[in-house]
């Protein structure tokens, strides 16, 4: 990756903490290479490390904080740093009105409050991830918030098997595998 340099104070940014600007010339794909190639070989830690380095420079790259947020969940057990770059993940894909990829957030923040502990949070995130989805209409994302919620407290058997039944439908129509895995699970 190309030197980046460090934020010249001016009006708009005074007094606020600088963050290091990337070059206009480097795309999204250039700025997280080094990440990807980290994970690529298992370096979880380094693949951390290289995506803070992008969110430094690209704080507006959902990408790269959907990412960091999975590396936290998945890999680095560092739930409230999951929690915050998940949520940041979310705000983007909100404010670009990506509908789908903020159903996604929304739908791993309820996995993060979930293995966290805290039902009520993981409910409220499922219930904007609905929400979204509703709007959307039919989409791979809907048989992944069905999985989610099979994983909070269901004590309805019978919905249960219903939203796996319709995770696994949408998995067929969408020919999403690893949707289709989770939902035979």
């Amino acid at each position: 990756m190309a030197p980046m340099t460090a934020a010249r104070p001016t009006p708009a940014n005074e007094g606020k903490r600088p963050h290091r600007e990337a070059p206009p010339s480097m795309s999204p794909d250039t700025l997280l290479a080094p990440g990807l190639a980290a994970l690529g070989i298992g370096d979880f830690r380094g693949a951390a490390t290289a995506l803070d380095e992008v969110v430094s420079v690209a704080p507006d790259l959902a990408l790269a904080h959907e990412m960091l947020g999975s590396l936290s969940l998945g890999a680095l057990d560092d739930y409230p740093r999951a929690l915050r770059h998940f949520e940041i993940s979310y705000r983007l894909h909100r404010k670009v009105g990506d509908f789908p990829a903020a159903a996604r957030a929304a739908i791993a923040l309820a996995q993060v409050e979930e293995t966290s502990g805290n039902g009520p949070g993981a409910r409220g995130w499922l219930g904007r991830a609905k929400r979204l989805i509703d709007e959307i209409g039919p989409c791979v994302e809907e048989g992944y918030y069905r999985v989610a919620m099979m994983g909070c407290e269901v004590p309805d058997v019978t919905e249960l098997e219903a939203s796996a039944s319709r995770a696994l439908e949408v998995a067929r129509t969408f020919r999403d595998t690893n949707l289709e895995i989770r939902a035979l699970a």
